[in-house]
Formats: C-alpha cells, structure tokens, sequence
C-alpha cells in the first residue's frame, strides 16, 4: 500500500512537472504570435501558431485530468 502510495506520489510529481513545460510553451506560443509580421503570409503564420496553440491546450487540459483522478486515487488509500 505504502509502494503504491510513493508511485502515484511520484506521478503526481512528473505530471505538475509536464504541466510547468506546457504551460510555458503556450506562454512562448503566444509571445510569437504577437510578433508575426504583416503581408501574404501571415495568415498562415498565424493559423500554423494557432493549431499549435490549441494541441498544447489541449495536451494540457488531458494533463489536468490525469493529474486530478491521480489525486483522487492518491487520497482514497
């Protein structure tokens, strides 16, 4: 029980962890869409930021959730 306490312990560790590193690179994402230059392809620039954006969102709010059933398990033991 202890064992397996320690391992989601740890996991909750390494997920906060994961959490840090995507929430920085939307902050990055989002610092290089204010600096897209203007012209022809700036659409493009910006749609490419914006899909990266919404999958680093995304992978974050899955992170979220895992962290949040992982606290919920963590507790019940």
């Amino acid at each position: 029980m202890e064992r397996d306490q320690q391992r989601k312990e740890s996991a909750i560790l390494r997920v906060k962890k994961e959490m840090q590193m995507y929430e920085e690179e939307i902050k990055s994402i989002k610092a290089e869409r204010e600096h897209v230059p203007q012209g022809e392809d700036a659409i493009y620039i910006h749609r490419n930021i914006n899909d990266r954006l919404s999958e680093t969102e995304a992978a974050l709010e899955s992170l979220a959730r895992i962290l949040t059933r992982t606290e919920e398990e963590l507790s019940r033991l």
